[in-house]
């Protein structure tokens, strides 16, 4: 999805609890679509992280859609 997300032009926060493969999936991202997209540990469980990361993301992007 966060392929399809950045072909169609959009930044990307990709939120995930397996670190290595979302990273990876961001640095891929990154190498076509340069600044696209960037990866973000994320464990739902946890809601104080959820929080933290979606506040996080959002200043960092200005906002969320």
């Amino acid at each position: 999805m966060v392929r399809a997300y950045a072909a169609e032009g959009a930044r990307i926060a990709s939120l995930d609890v397996l670190d290595d493969e979302g990273a990876q999936v961001a640095a891929a991202i990154n190498e076509r679509y340069p600044g696209a997209a960037s990866f973000h540990h994320w464990d739902i469980a946890d809601r104080a992280q959820v929080q933290a990361v979606f506040n996080e993301v959002a200043e960092r992007m200005g906002g969320l859609d």
